[in-house]
């Protein structure tokens, strides 16, 4: 049977160039850099110095006598020597008396102001964070104390510094706020439109795809439209799962990456797959259904293989093969990115997750009356049910709640998605495709329950750096430091947990990056002039290797570098809690620390937001510190 291309659903979305239907394409996700930078004064840095370096009991015995003032504390940093923090500038006198009592050697600097540099997904935008920091400290601005989330870098400097800060950073990168676009009605035939996502487990057997088949029968029995998005079929190891596919290159020659381009051909042959053995489960059972690929479906990427972001996305094919009562189906992790006049488009994939990424983007493309992502749990849950066992299933989160978690760690959800569906008010439900329970429902903070604690999550294999600026010559430390971060976001490195102070430069990266940290640093020169030139030379570890050796006998006619080892802690990871509007009650901090010391659980270092708390601690550790801040907190009554 001959299928005449002219007369598909998609044929007008083939045929014409995207922009010329761009009055009804919804922009998403175009790489801006930096959203918005804002200005808040009235703060009080508080460095506290002469303690030794981890969680002693110094620290606590600081923390709890702050605690007992009722004074609330931001952005706890430790460092080898000490630890900082920032306060409103109306407490600096009770945090002096406070600090006083426990016999603490510290400073309060008053009158600054915090320079809030914010983008969302922030560590998604490669080596941003290390070159604001770059850019703050090639300023001269002094740097009192900085913290990074996964949406901002907060600095805190004097107020003078922070207005040219904020001027500086405009003229940078253009600082752009993303447009809030209303929800809209675009003209539909006859009904609402409801989105759902399937998963690679639910997807995975014949049967899982007939439960699956069997929801959107269900929707469309109830008049809804619904539209379709699947991942690739199963999990690493099966035969259709992504990973699979990759290996199928990485095998031929480990030591021969394989080229961005071919791989996302390769990787979104797993979705085309799925999406085509679903459509085709769904005629099976009576229902007629049509598979789309991303392109087809109207989504339209930057040019960023592997990691594309959604520029656009005009869902014409869709509403046709809706109007023909077709179910679209569409592969999820994937667009098309069009290169100008050019005919044709490449195939891009969206990144881990990019399935979820769709299906929110699609959602606000079609005004959707609802997304719903289908897993194999029953919604957001208060820990992961591996490391918790009875963790409950939260009836009711936020949009901000759910994509704090999704951005520390959860994998019930992807970031971006959540992102998408905050920005757009998108009505989204977390279901299992294989049980009955109603799930939970996202919602915006007014309609917010009155629990306190939302979860506790975990995140990554990290990596922790750290270089002693002890043998750097006062005069150099602050170029130092600058040259460190912009090597590293030459390099396109995400950071966390930053810490920069006059004693060290420290900072936890994802490991999959470490080899290019340890590349680029390893034996790397720094000639940094002053009051006379000193050239330092990075080391891995405090025993040289033969590259950082062979680089300091090279270096030796003009003059013996100074060695500067970074110190290096592999098996990290990071453990978070996250709730609402309780982060910065006093001694909430307090209490997440004092129980991992008690359990003898090393802080590496720390980090929070408006709402979470994050330590560093040593990846054999994680389990048991999930179960015992959910323990702490009393979460496995929440609902």
């Amino acid at each position: 049977m001959s299928v005449e291309i002219g007369n598909s659903p998609f044929s007008r979305l083939l045929s014409e160039p995207l922009d010329s239907v761009a009055g009804v394409e919804t922009e998403f996700e175009r790489r801006r850099g930096i959203d918005q930078v804002e200005v808040r004064g009235d703060l009080c840095a508080i460095h506290v110095t002469g303690l030794t370096g981890g969680l002693t009991e110094a620290r606590l015995q600081i923390l709890s006598e702050v605690a007992k003032q009722s004074i609330s504390i931001d952005f706890l940093k430790m460092s080898p020597g000490g630890m900082s923090f920032v306060v409103s500038e109306d407490e600096a006198g009770k945090t002096a008396a406070a600090l006083n009592s426990v016999g603490a050697k510290s400073e309060v600097i008053q009158g600054r102001s915090v320079v809030l540099v914010h983008a969302a997904n922030m560590r998604d935008e490669e080596g941003l964070i290390a070159r604001i920091i770059a850019e703050t400290i090639s300023s001269g601005a002094e740097i009192d104390h900085l913290s990074d989330m996964h949406d901002r870098v907060l600095i805190v400097t004097s107020t003078v510094n922070a207005d040219r800060l904020r001027s500086r950073f405009v003229e940078l990168f253009g600082a752009e706020p993303a447009p809030n676009l209303a929800r809209q009605s675009p003209s539909r035939p006859g009904g609402q439109i409801v989105v759902l996502k399937f998963g690679g487990t639910s997807v995975k057997t014949k049967e899982a795809r007939q439960a699956a088949a069997l929801r959107v029968i269900s929707a469309r029995e109830k008049g809804f439209f619904p539209v379709v998005v699947v991942s690739a079929i199963g999990r690493k190891g099966e035969p259709y799962a992504t990973d699979t596919l990759v290996s199928l290159l990485r095998e031929i020659d480990p030591a021969v990456d394989p080229e961005p381009r071919e791989l996302d051909l390769l990787m979104a042959c797993g979705e085309i797959l799925s999406s085509v053995v679903f459509s085709h489960t769904l005629k099976s059972l009576g229902q007629p259904a049509i598979s789309l690929r991303g392109g087809q479906a109207g989504i339209r990427t930057d040019g960023r293989y592997g990691n594309a972001r959604i520029l656009g996305i005009n869902p014409l094919g869709i509403h046709e093969a809706i109007k023909r009562g077709l179910v679209p189906v569409v592969c999820g992790f994937q667009g098309v990115w069009v290169q100008g006049g050019l005919p044709g488009a490449e195939l891009t994939t969206l990144g881990r997750g990019g399935s979820d990424t769709t299906a929110a983007g699609l959602g606000a493309a079609l005004n959707a009356d609802r997304v719903e992502i289908y897993t194999d749990v029953d919604g957001v849950k208060t820990a992961d049910p591996d490391f918790v066992s009875d963790a409950p299933t939260l009836d009711r989160v936020t949009y901000d709640e759910v994509a704090e978690i999704a951005h520390l760690g959860a994998k019930v959800l992807h970031p971006r998605a959540a992102e998408i569906a905050m920005r757009f008010g998108i009505p989204l439900w977390v279901k299992n495709t294989f049980s009955e329970h109603q799930g939970t429902e996202v919602v915006p903070r007014e309609g917010a329950t009155g629990r306190r604690m939302t979860g506790v999550t975990h995140s990554g294999k990290l990596v922790s750096v750290q270089a002693s600026l002890a043998s750097v010559r006062p005069e150099h430390r602050v170029r130092f430091a600058a040259r460190l971060f912009e090597t590293l976001a030459k390099y396109g490195v995400n950071l966390h947990m930053i810490n920069l102070s006059p004693e060290a430069v420290g900072f936890a990266l994802p490991r999959d990056q470490f080899p290019v940290v340890s590349d680029a640093f390893d034996g790397l020169v720094l000639p940094i002039e002053g009051e006379g030139m000193s050239i330092y030379l990075l080391q891995i570890g405090n025993q040289p290797t033969v590259g950082a050796e062979t680089q300091g006998e090279l270096m030796g006619p003009l003059g013996r570098p100074v060695p500067i080892a970074l110190q290096i802690a592999e098996g990290c990871t990071m453990v978070s809690v996250v709730g609402r509007d309780t982060m910065q009650e006093p001694g909430v901090f307090l209490s997440v620390l004092e129980r991992l010391e008690a359990a003898k659980i090393p802080v590496l270092q720390t980090s929070d937001s408006e709402f979470s708390l994050s330590c560093l601690i040593p990846e054999s550790e994680l389990r048991r510190s999930v179960q015992l801040l959910h323990d702490a907190f009393g979460l496995s009554g929440a609902q």
